[in-house]
């Protein structure tokens, strides 16, 4: 497994540090108060295609791993971590989805998830 920063990465992780100075860190307080980021905010985070990046490409992402994800959400912490969290709607659930279920199963699973903007996984473990 490489660790390396690829230059996608550091162009996600530029783009992120400026989303969060942008439109997150100006309306961190009334996201604090309403205990959720903006429709606004979500709507602009999944147009510029940041909802799905560790997604496979067959199931509409960028298909760059989970490395890219953490990345992807300590950028968007400088600014608010708390929207840095309510942002990533997959979450640690993705990974033993895509591990036991591969493609399909992130087409069937968690790409509707991330069509519905109200919805959310979560990983439950007994």
């Amino acid at each position: 497994m490489d660790f390396g920063v690829s230059e996608d990465d550091r162009l996600i992780v530029d783009s992120l540090l400026a989303f969060g100075a942008e439109r997150l860190r100006p309306e961190i307080r009334t996201a604090e108060g309403a205990r959720a980021v903006s429709a606004d905010v979500r709507a602009a985070f999944a147009e510029l295609g940041f909802e799905a990046l560790e997604l496979p490409e067959a199931a509409g992402g960028a298909g760059l791993g989970m490395l890219s994800r953490v990345r992807a959400n300590r950028a968007l912490a400088r600014a608010d971590a708390g929207a840095a969290v309510a942002l990533d709607r997959l979450g640690p659930a993705l990974y033993p989805l895509l591990a036991f279920g591969g493609e399909a199963a992130a087409l069937r699973f968690a790409r509707p998830l991330l069509d519905d903007p109200a919805a959310r996984a979560v990983l439950v473990v007994e």
